[in-house]
């Protein structure tokens, strides 16, 4: 059974199927419902021993803030580092595909992480190392997104 805690109301949505933890942004969203969605990270992460991927969409984004980047960050390194081993992120934003790169130069993660411009890119990578990811991961996802939100480029 997936775990799920969903912040519909402020562009976020996540959850877990298998070893997979997703998220999936949509536009605008507030402080509140980011603290929230970090607050859920540690646990979403907690149910397994495995090492586990995590698969970001990221569809028109609100760039994070400086303080949402560190606390990601601070995030990552303390505690998602030793059980998350990939991190694939989908983004229809040249600005956050350029951030994201930049930023995989600047900063050493204890995963891997890559920006790509489909979900079957996105998927095809993390298959990689976790052949357990579902081929039917994006469907699932995105029939928990509301339709006015879905990505829709590029399967």
């Amino acid at each position: 059974m997936p775990y799920a805690v969903e912040v519909s109301e402020a562009g976020i949505w996540f959850g877990r199927e298998g070893d997979v933890f997703w998220a999936y942004v949509h536009g605008d969203f507030t402080d509140d419902a980011f603290a929230g969605y970090l607050a859920a990270l540690p646990a979403a992460f907690a149910p397994t021993d495995r090492p586990s991927a995590m698969f970001t969409v990221a569809h028109s984004p609100r760039m994070p803030s400086a303080s949402h980047r560190k606390a990601l960050a601070e995030l990552a390194e303390s505690e998602l580092g030793p059980r998350l081993q990939r991190h694939a992120i989908v983004s229809n934003s040249a600005i956050a595909q350029g951030v994201v790169t930049a930023l995989s130069w600047l900063s050493r993660k204890p995963y891997e992480e890559k920006i790509f411009r489909t979900p079957t890119d996105a998927i095809a990578w993390l298959q990689e190392r976790h052949p357990h990811v579902g081929e039917g991961l994006w469907s699932r996802i995105s029939a928990r997104v509301p339709a006015s939100s879905r990505f829709e480029g590029g399967r």
